[in-house]
């Protein structure tokens, strides 16, 4: 094989490992909501505020669960780790010991 070959497949190796790739959210999602100073949760479109309602988030948690060890959390980049922090907490509490994180753009 040629070095040019070589070159070639190494620069199509570099050019997929850098393409966006669709993230899989077939499993479940915690959705973190930013509202004022307030965090919430959100699952299966319910919306729990979070340090105030997480028994009822853990409980919601556990009678959805599609995986019994693995979720993802999804936010935005704008959101300050004083929510993703408490949302993990609930998670462990919940029985996840697998947590995944999905980063959605700024909001324009």
């Amino acid at each position: 094989m040629t070095a040019r070959f070589h070159l070639s497949l190494l620069t199509l190796s570099l050019l997929i490992g850098c393409a966006r790739v669709p993230v899989a959210t077939e499993g479940q999602v915690l959705n973190i909501i930013v509202d004022g100073n307030k965090c919430f949760a959100s699952v299966n479109g319910e919306k729990f505020l979070l340090g105030n309602q997480d028994k009822d988030l853990v409980s919601a948690l556990r009678q959805s669960a599609v995986a019994k060890d693995r979720i993802s959390i999804s936010a935005n980049m704008e959101t300050p780790y004083r929510c993703v922090g408490p949302a993990v907490a609930v998670l462990h509490m919940a029985g996840f010991t697998g947590v995944g994180f999905v980063a959605e753009p700024p909001s324009k």
